[in-house]
């Protein structure tokens, strides 16, 4: 049975206790309790949100109820539940607008869900996830639920695939043991030594394709994108449905221009100076 993704924003999790003398543990209080919000996807009374943000439930009010003064959380006043507001999409706005590598991707990534009729993405390896940067729909396809700024386990995930096969292997290997590597579908890979072997072949083929490992009937295909000392800085990649576009001739169709895309998108990066 294949079990449901649920992406959730990084900021979400708790952070270990830190020494650093300049950490303000109020403001992280502060960003648990509004990623705890957003994640639920319905709204949350307070005894739920102390418990999703770790939080006693002191605390939580009081969070809760500065984040409600501020606008990036608005309370029920019959039920006393708490959702989150579009005022919380200007931090990533902020963030996509004024990213370089956001802004040099936004072209090519178009023009590759153009040349290809699929939905074409860009990510970068953040933490044990891969994470949406960029994101350009083809009109044909369903399509997941999956938007900028979600997150996917980078294990099971082209993206994340082609990005740690171009990594060193100790920093690879620790992405892999750090990461929860639950098996999604029948497909999935979870064994290190099995995925070990995997990057290898990828970091030799220059590319990786994912087949039914995340989602039933879906598949992708991905290229890493190299920054000036071969460092993987993103990764782009194609999604399609098995049913319609079998993967062997998703590779024959798809793979030169995902290099295309990959290459142009680097050298512009380091024209740029990024």
């Amino acid at each position: 049975m294949q079990k449901e993704v649920q992406p959730v924003p990084d900021g979400a999790r708790k952070q270990p206790k830190t020494e650093d003398a300049l950490y303000v543990q109020s403001v992280e209080k502060a960003f648990r309790v509004l990623f705890a919000v957003g994640r639920n996807r319905a709204p949350m009374g307070l005894t739920q949100l102390a418990a999703a943000s770790g939080l006693d439930r002191s605390a939580a009010q009081r969070f809760s109820h500065t984040l409600e003064r501020l606008g990036y959380l608005r309370k029920d006043p019959r039920k006393r539940r708490f959702a989150i507001t579009p005022r919380a999409l200007e931090i990533g706005a902020m963030y996509l607008g004024s990213d370089v590598l956001v802004e040099r991707g936004r072209p090519w990534l178009s023009e590759l869900c153009r040349q290809t009729g699929e939905t074409a993405s860009l990510t970068m390896l953040d933490g044990t996830d891969v994470l949406y940067l960029l994101r350009r729909h083809a009109d044909s396809v369903t399509r997941a639920r999956v938007t900028i700024g979600s997150r996917l386990p980078a294990f099971c995930t082209s993206s994340g695939i082609a990005m740690l096969a171009a990594l060193p292997r100790p920093a690879a290997m620790a992405v892999l043991e750090a990461s929860d590597r639950t098996a999604f579908t029948a497909r999935t890979v979870t064994d290190i030594p099995a995925l070990l072997s995997r990057l290898d072949e990828v970091a030799r083929d220059g590319y990786a394709m994912a087949v039914e490992e995340l989602f039933a009937g879906a598949a992708s295909i991905a290229v890493p994108v190299l920054g000036s000392a071969g460092e993987p800085v993103a990764a782009v990649h194609v999604t399609f449905a098995c049913d319609r576009c079998p993967p062997e001739e998703a590779r024959r169709r798809f793979l030169p221009l995902l290099k295309q895309s990959a290459q142009g998108l680097s050298r512009s990066l380091a024209a740029g100076g990024a």
